[in-house]
């Protein structure tokens, strides 16, 4: 019975561990895109900036 319950608890841990890989990787990659957008994309002009005048 014992032996069961050590088997069991392993299991657990195991699947445990799997779960908390897998959030902290998601985590880990939706930051790095993040990052990454804002690092890429151009910054927005003012509000109070007049628009360019093109010619």
């Amino acid at each position: 019975m014992i032996a069961v319950l050590r088997g069991f608890l392993w299991l657990t841990g195991v699947w445990l561990a799997v779960a908390v890989a897998l959030v902290v990787g998601t985590l880990a990659s939706v930051l790095t895109t993040l990052l990454l957008l804002r690092r890429c994309m151009p910054a927005e002009p003012e509000a109070d900036a007049p628009p360019e005048s093109r010619s």
